[in-house]
C-alpha cells in the first residue's frame, strides 16, 4: 500500500484581467480582489479535504509516478468551482487532481468593491510516494506542507505568506531550526530585522549549519546598542502575526494600482508602557495612497505588547516597514 504527502498553493493566477463567457453573460475573471474567495473552514481545512479525498492512482503507484499537477480554476459569484483544467501536468496524475478539484464544496466567494467578483486560482497538488500506511497522513504531513508552501511563496517574492507558513510550520513542529532558518530570511527581506535576528538565534541554537556569522554578529551588536531592550510587539504572533495581519488587511489604494506604484512605506510607531499606540508617522513614503493606508492600519491596531527593559514595561517607539505590492 501507498500514501502519497502533498502540498498546495494557492496562486492568483493571471497578470491582469482576463474575461470568458458566462453561461448568462460574460463577467471578469480578477487576478485582485478586495476579498478573495475563501474554501469553507479556511486553508487548513482545504489541506484536510485534500488529505482526506485524493486517492494516488494505482497505475502511477505502481510505476513509481509522483510528481506536481497544476490545476487551474475559477471561483465564480456564487462561490462554485468552475472551468477546471490541467495547466501543467503528468500524464497518470492528472484525472484525479482533476477530479478532487471538480468535488470540491462551495467555496465563500471573493469580493471587488463590494461586489461579488470571479476569481482565478492555480492550485499545485504534489504527488509524493511513501511507503507506509495510507490511512492518514503522519505527525509532520502538515509540517512538510506547510514547509513546501512557504518555500513556494519565497520563491514568488510572497515573503508575507511565506511568513504566514513557516510560522504554521514552527507551530506544527517547534524542533526543527528549517522553518526558523526560512522564516528569518523573509523576515530580513521585509526589513523585520528583530524578528530575523530572533529566528536566526533559534535556528542556530536548534543545530543548524546554515546560519551566516556576520548576520549573527549584527544582531549581536544591535542588542549591545539597545542595552538588551525588547520591542513592542503585535498581540498574536509577536511580527510573525504582524505581517499576517497587515497582509489580511491591506486595502490596495486605487491611485497606487493604476500608478503601479509600489514600495516600502516605513512608519514610526510609538506604543507606551501600557501597550496603548500613542503615534504614528510616516518616516519613508511613497505617495499614491500608500503613506495614508499604512497609518490607517498602524492606527486599526490599538493594543500591543508593550516594550521591556531589565523586566520594566517601558514606553519605546520602532520603525514598522509595510510592504505595498502589486498582484500579491
Amino acid at each position: 500500500m501507498t500514501k502519497f504527502i502533498f502540498a498546495v498553493l494557492l496562486i492568483l493566477a493571471t497578470p491582469a484581467i482576463s474575461f470568458c463567457q458566462d453561461t448568462t453573460k460574460a463577467l471578469p475573471i480578477f487576478q485582485f480582489v478586495d476579498e478573495i474567495p475563501e474554501f469553507p473552514g479556511g486553508e487548513d481545512a482545504l489541506m484536510d479535504y485534500l488529505s482526506n479525498n485524493i486517492r494516488y492512482p494505482q497505475k502511477a503507484a505502481d510505476k513509481g509516478i509522483s510528481g506536481r499537477v497544476y490545476i487551474s480554476f475559477v471561483i465564480d459569484t456564487n462561490g462554485n468551482v468552475v472551468q477546471e483544467k490541467v495547466l501543467r501536468g503528468i500524464d497518470e496524475l492528472n484525472e484525479e487532481a482533476l477530479r478532487v478539484v471538480k468535488s470540491m464544496p462551495q467555496w465563500k466567494p471573493g469580493k471587488n468593491h463590494r461586489m461579488a467578483a470571479q476569481v482565478q486560482y492555480n492550485l499545485p497538488i504534489v504527488f509524493n510516494l511513501s511507503k507506509r500506511s495510507p490511512s492518514k497522513p503522519d505527525a509532520n504531513s502538515k509540517f512538510n506542507s506547510y514547509m513546501s508552501i512557504g518555500k513556494e511563496y519565497t520563491q514568488a517574492g510572497n515573503y508575507e505568506l511565506a511568513i504566514v507558513y513557516f510560522t504554521k510550520a514552527i507551530k506544527e513542529n517547534n524542533i526543527f531550526p528549517e522553518p526558523y532558518f526560512h522564516r528569518a530570511s523573509n523576515f530580513n527581506e521585509l526589513g523585520f530585522i528583530n524578528a530575523a535576528c530572533s529566528d536566526w538565534r533559534k535556528a542556530k541554537d536548534l543545530g543548524s549549519l546554515d546560519i551566516d556569522s556576520t548576520n549573527l554578529n549584527k544582531c549581536f551588536l544591535d542588542e549591545l546598542q539597545n542595552h538588551f531592550q525588547t520591542q513592542f510587539q503585535f498581540m498574536e504572533d509577536d511580527d510573525a502575526g504582524l505581517i499576517k495581519y497587515l497582509n489580511d488587511n491591506l486595502a490596495y489604494p486605487e491611485l497606487a494600482k493604476s500608478n503601479h506604484i509600489q514600495g516600502t512605506v516605513k512608519v514610526l510607531v510609538s506604543v507606551d508602557s501600557l501597550g496603548k499606540l500613542t503615534g504614528a508617522k510616516v518616516y519613508r513614503g511613497i505617495g499614491g495612497g500608500c503613506d495614508e493606508e499604512a497609518l490607517r492600519l498602524i492606527r486599526s491596531i490599538k493594543q500591543w505588547k508593550p516594550a521591556y527593559k531589565e523586566g520594566i514595561a517601558v514606553a519605546s517607539e520602532a520603525f514598522v516597514p509595510i510592504r505595498f505590492r502589486l498582484h500579491r
